[in-house]
């Protein structure tokens, strides 16, 4: 490792400025949004504010979070600037930042949606979120993915040995059932506050700009999640591997996590038929994972800077 103290990360605090920004924006968004839910859960426009709330907190603290967690990866990456590993990590931070902004992306478009509906270009804004998510996503699997294979020419293992065959394999039969019931499931008809791709585009083409698109970025994520697995356990030094090891469960964690929500993003309908209670747990679920996901990166990130900087 090399020990070479460097600069913090320049464009952190442009990153903090963009995520809280973001926020402001998605938050006065969602507070001033039509009131169509308050008829689907009847509630009172009290009511409906006070529950948007309870979501637009957790979310606030939730960015921030990602953000300090890989931010912190990042200056660690310039801290072991010239290391063989430095390229590896810079990737998976870029990564990270890449799953963050898309998240916050989709949940801007999410929240700008509702103020167009009955009005012109109302359908191709429907179009476009839906499908931020998969190409934003693909190149944040992506950049994951390249961060590991990185750090798999310096460990020099194999990605495919041990139980990475039956993970794949796993894998493959998902996505296969994915693809069959996309292809086979009918068309229903949404109102329009709820409408997605689904009714507005032909299903034979959205398996190619849907679909596809994100069962390539969870290859990549799966692929990713055992490359840095298999790293943490090949590297050298206990102190070292016990800091790695929380980076690591962070990024299977947040990776777990994209995947996830995005499945779920196909079960709009069964979320949208839950009540409030269920759908809120599902909501602070989801969130609390993704917070404490980034939490591991940020402390494991610390950890191996303090290791860089001891004399």
């Amino acid at each position: 490792m090399a020990h070479v103290k460097t600069k913090p990360w320049q464009s952190a605090k442009l990153t903090y400025l963009l995520v809280v920004s973001c926020w402001i924006i998605y938050a006065v968004l969602t507070l001033i949004a039509p009131q169509a839910a308050a008829a689907s859960y009847r509630l009172s426009s009290l009511q409906l504010i006070l529950l948007r709330l309870t979501v637009i907190v957790p979310i606030h603290l939730i960015w921030l979070i990602a953000a300090h967690g890989a931010v912190t990866l990042k200056r660690y990456a310039q801290m072991i600037q010239g290391a063989k590993e430095a390229a590896g990590i810079n990737h998976i931070a870029d990564g990270l930042l890449w799953t963050l902004g898309y998240l916050i992306a989709s949940s801007l478009l999410s929240a700008i949606v509702p103020f167009y509906i009955n009005l012109p270009g109302y359908d191709a804004l429907v179009i476009l979120r839906d499908h931020l998510a998969p190409a934003m996503s693909l190149v944040a699997f992506w950049l994951l993915f390249q961060g590991s294979q990185e750090l798999k020419a310096v460990a020099k293992f194999d990605t495919w040995a041990g139980p990475t065959m039956w993970a794949v394999a796993g894998f493959a039969v998902i996505a296969f059932l994915l693809v069959l019931e996309f292809a086979t499931a009918p068309v229903v008809a949404q109102a329009q506050a709820d409408l997605t791709s689904v009714s507005l585009v032909n299903h034979s083409i959205l398996i190619y700009t849907l679909i596809l698109p994100y069962i390539v970025a969870w290859f990549l994520g799966v692929l990713a999640c055992v490359n840095i697995t298999k790293y943490s356990n090949r590297v050298g030094g206990v102190i070292y591997r016990r800091a790695l090891r929380d980076v690591v469960i962070g990024l299977c964690l947040v990776i777990t996590l994209a995947v996830t929500i995005q499945i779920l993003s196909f079960a709009s309908k069964f979320l949208l038929s839950l009540a409030v209670m269920p759908l809120l747990v599902v909501v602070y679920l989801l969130l609390f994972i993704y917070g404490l996901g980034f939490v591991f990166i940020r402390a494991g990130a610390k950890r191996l800077a303090s290791i860089e900087v001891q004399p």
